[in-house]
């Protein structure tokens, strides 16, 4: 674990700045559980209509904590996003994955440094607001790329890995009926969000979903014949961390999965000591920290590159991928 970090400007963050945010990201998230973000994406501006089983004044007193951040114009009976809202919209899925899904790990930081406390076991996240928080992500940040890498490849079979709530899977396969899916996931009920999606939907015929750990599954006996794509997104930090033999995690993949022609993978590197000295962007701080927590050890850019490499899987293509120091892989076996 790199120990260097230089201190950052006193201008970037000052103790209000650092004590509102906090604030703000929370009445924030209340507003995305009470449903008011989706209501503005709709077009409702009239408070009354924004969320209609919320206390009205418990719901105005949100509202003008987030108009007095310079996120919300409050005015009257209206409320509606400004500009910097709009932004802010856009990039909820972080917000889910913070607060809703590693708040509880975040209140236990002092525990988990001192006390004895366990990750996992005293401490846990919100797997389920962990899984929502990147499908949201997805959609709003990432799906642009991952569509346009995915529109020049044919495939038939899908597997994804770390497959969350089932969003990207289903997607793919309601694209063209010819397809099949299959998502496997650690966390039960990221699996059964999935599975409900899929029957609502009606893709159930053709997409399932195994609860399963992947590092386990990698080292049995188990494969998956006739997938000729392998998906994974923000799965490579724990894969990698489970082994120091990268490239023979590589080939383990390729054994489990020995049709797969493809392979799109993605994930945040570790920020390098350039990018550590500027201001911190959205997201990066909090996925640091939260793996340190976790005894995850993220992995530099050109560790992933060369264990592709040495692994037989070829680099078709490198993308920026929505998120700071965040890349999308497309690979061919070679």
């Amino acid at each position: 674990m790199s120990t260097s970090a230089p201190a950052a400007d006193p201008a970037v963050m000052t103790p209000a700045m650092l004590f509102n945010g906090y604030v703000g990201a929370h009445a924030f998230y209340a507003l995305h559980e009470l449903g008011v973000l989706r209501r503005w994406e709709e077009g409702t501006t009239k408070v009354a209509e924004l969320a209609p089983h919320a206390d009205e004044d418990r719901l105005v007193a949100l509202l003008v904590t987030m108009a007095r951040l310079g996120f919300v114009t409050l005015d009257g009976t209206t409320a509606e996003l400004t500009p910097t809202g709009r932004e802010l919209v856009q990039q909820q899925g972080f917000f889910t994955w913070c607060v809703g899904g590693h708040g509880d790990v975040w209140r236990q930081l002092a525990g988990l440094a001192g006390e004895g406390l366990r990750f996992g076991q005293d401490v846990r996240r919100n797997d389920g607001r962990v899984a929502l928080g990147c499908a949201e992500a997805d959609r709003a940040l990432m799906r642009p790329t991952q569509d346009e890498v995915l529109g020049s490849i044919d495939f038939t079979t899908a597997v994804d890995i770390g497959c969350g709530d089932g969003s990207r899977l289903l997607e793919l396969c309601s694209e063209n009926p010819e397809r099949h899916g299959i998502g496997i996931d650690i966390s039960a009920d990221a699996c059964a969000m999935a599975a409900e999606q899929s029957r609502k939907r009606g893709l159930a015929d053709r997409v399932d979903f195994v609860q399963a750990n992947v590092i386990e599954l990698l080292k049995s006996d188990r494969t998956f014949p006739g997938a000729d794509l392998v998906v994974s997104i923000f799965m490579l930090h724990d894969l990698f961390a489970s082994t120091d033999d990268h490239p023979e995690l590589v080939r383990s993949l390729r054994r489990v999965f020995p049709d797969a022609r493809y392979f799109l993978l993605a994930d945040t590197a570790a920020q390098d000591e350039a990018e550590r000295r500027e201001q911190p962007p959205i997201f990066s701080l909090g996925f640091e920290l939260a793996h340190s927590f976790m005894g995850v050890r993220l992995q530099a850019r050109s560790t992933y590159e060369e264990a592709f490499e040495a692994g037989g899987l070829k680099i078709a293509r490198r993308e920026p991928f929505g998120a700071p120091s965040t890349w999308l892989y497309l690979l061919e076996a070679v």
